[in-house]
């Protein structure tokens, strides 16, 4: 499958019993370009760079039209073609045209004291509406295997919401052949994470699958959550989830409800729902005083008016979790993931086995699970967490010295100087999270870490 436009390639939602396999997705024109790194400002606040031969050249940007800077672009060393260790992910307000193939990327005041040097491979993605290659919504009992994704737009490879039972297997994401009249292979496959699964419920299972490339995390596994926008009279609560593709909780849903002052969760279930009745300004006056300003897209999606079974103590700003989407275990078991421009795996979701799988070549932590309470979101405390017999090499290239990436794995507060929820410690509940039998080399930092659980 051939893709010409920056869409979506496959679009599944609402289906039950499924098997999609034997597929395999590219793009042309590509969705990523690279060049190599020819200059840099004297302050690096600019990198020119020359597109390589056969890819396309690169879609002006100005932030001044956009909300955010662009990032993403990676750095790589052009003799081993992997992401060079100690190189910045460069972010640009402007790219523009210089002449015979030569862009220069601006990066404002930024200032990128780090290893890139002339010579260096450089790969920039290109500008497009938001899109996924592969998207799975509100399906039961769905299977993918044997497929192939060379390239996606936007930022993730595969993307899965709220679906119940999944199962990936033998999926890959990996760079596809050079386009014609290209001298250097593909640097990479996807602008951000290879595969994002979130609010699923059920069995899910992730079994060898292949991840190569990726711009950011390889394998992200996230609760979907939830913030209390308002409290009323006997059991009702307003609630903003962050997906605008949110199905409504259902009668029967459980909700876990936390807050931090004092440390503690109530569950209740829903017992009616429908759509908010509270302006946009009302939710945006809760959210701006809840959510830290890096993260301004948290809880701007489905809000909802729902009656609970019971009256729960919380108040505006706490936060919600789905409690069924942790009643199965899930497994990531037997994956290949390597050239990470983030995580290898991320698992900020309880009750789940990450076992077995090689990861190398990160650029940050090479399996992570953090606690968050307001900050990044798509969090929580983790229970029943196990990694066991994982073989990580290459971690951590990036050389942070921020202390949340500082390990091989790591589990970690995602809060800095909070405690309480913002770390694996509920104030009573089981945590049970064990490390068992991986084997680890070539770390930047430590080997693991393990904060506040």
């Amino acid at each position: 499958l051939l893709c010409v436009n920056p869409c979506t390639a496959v679009d599944i939602r609402d289906c039950q019993n499924l098997t999609l396999s034997g597929l395999t997705i590219d793009y042309d024109p590509l969705t990523i370009t690279q060049g190599t790194i020819i200059g840099f400002a004297p302050d690096r606040t600019w990198t020119d760079v020359r597109i390589h031969a056969g890819y396309p050249a690169p879609i002006p940007y100005d932030q001044a039209k956009r909300r955010v800077k662009q990032g993403f672009l990676w750095t790589y060393d052009p003799v081993t073609r992997l992401l060079k260790p100690g190189a910045a992910n460069r972010f640009v307000e402007t790219i523009r045209p210089l002449s015979n193939g030569v862009y220069r990327l601006e990066h404002g005041a930024s200032q990128y004291r780090d290893q890139a040097a002339v010579g260096d491979f450089i790969r920039i993605p290109q500008r497009c509406e938001r899109a996924t290659g592969v998207i799975l919504v509100g399906c039961k009992n769905l299977m993918v295997a044997d497929l192939t994704l060379h390239a996606a737009p936007a930022h993730f490879g595969i993307e899965a919401r709220f679906c119940h039972g999944l199962t990936l297997q033998k999926v890959r994401v990996t760079p596809g052949p050079a386009p014609a009249g290209a001298t250097e292979p593909r640097l990479s496959a996807t602008v951000g994470d290879g595969f994002h699964l979130c609010g699923i419920t059920g069995r899910l299972l992730v079994d060898q699958c292949e991840l190569n490339g990726t711009g950011d995390d390889g394998i992200a596994l996230y609760a979907e959550d939830g913030l209390v926008l308002k409290t009323a009279e006997g059991n009702k609560q307003s609630v903003a989830f962050n997906w605008l593709g949110l199905p409504p909780p259902a009668p029967g849903t459980r909700l876990r409800f936390m807050t931090g002052k004092p440390e503690r969760y109530e569950v209740a279930t829903v017992v009616a729902c429908a759509r908010t009745s509270l302006t946009r300004a009302e939710i945006e006056n809760v959210r701006s005083r809840a959510i830290q300003k890096p993260y301004p897209y948290l809880f701007s999606g489905a809000a909802f008016d729902i009656e609970l079974d019971r009256k729960v103590n919380v108040q505006e700003g706490d936060w919600v979790l789905r409690e069924d989407e942790f009643d199965e275990e899930y497994v990531v078991r037997n994956n290949r993931i390597t050239n990470c421009g983030s995580r290898g795996i991320v698992a900020n979701r309880s009750n789940g086995r990450i076992e077995g799988n090689a990861i190398s070549n990160t650029y940050l932590s090479g399996i992570q699970t953090f606690a968050a309470f307001r900050s990044e979101g798509f969090s929580g405390p983790q229970a029943r967490v196990g990694i066991f017999k994982n073989r990580l090499s290459e971690t951590g290239i990036g050389r942070s010295t921020a202390d949340l990436f500082q390990g091989a794995i790591c589990v970690m507060n995602w809060e800095g100087a909070s405690r309480g929820f913002g770390g694996h410690n509920d104030g009573g509940g089981h945590r049970d999270i064990r490390i068992e039998g991986n084997h680890i080399t070539r770390a930047w930092g430590a080997n693991i870490q393990v904060q506040d659980a």
